[in-house]
């Protein structure tokens, strides 16, 4: 029972933490090819969208993000601390291959609101990636 709702899940984060994070011009950053930044004001968002990716590239710290979309993807695992030190409000999983993420992924990952890491073949889910992120099942 628990996978079907991994499979639509949509987690929403129920306190955000606020730390001082940077603006930036996407031609700055050096990204996998294919992938796409787009940045105007203070809204930045990366799609690295159905692109072959087999690994997630790793970002710099104190960026804010509105969006990181790694979707449809061959990505089989995060990482330990993948995203630490990422201002993030939305990052998109789903559609990949990933069997495991490490408990310590999203620890000290800023402002996550919404994750989607449905349609991939997780074996287990540990609660404990929840608790490090002060999130709460949102409505499926």
């Amino acid at each position: 029972m628990f996978l079907l709702y991994l499979s639509i899940l949509h987690l929403i984060r129920s306190q955000d933490l606020i730390s001082p994070v940077i603006f930036f011009d996407c031609k700055r950053l050096i990204l996998p090819p294919l992938c796409q930044c787009y940045h105007s004001g203070d809204e930045s968002e990366l799609r690295c969208h159905n692109i072959q990716l087999n690994a997630l590239p790793k970002l710099p710290n104190n960026m804010r993000w509105n969006a990181l979309d790694f979707s449809l993807n061959n990505l089989t695992s995060v990482g330990s601390h993948q995203f630490s030190g990422i201002y993030v409000e939305k990052l998109d999983l789903k559609l990949n291959s990933i069997q495991i993420i490490d408990v310590s992924a999203f620890e000290e990952v800023q402002n996550l609101k919404e994750l989607f890491i449905n349609h991939n073949q997780l074996k287990e889910f540990d609660p404990k990636i929840l608790i490090s992120l002060n999130i709460s099942l949102g409505k499926i």
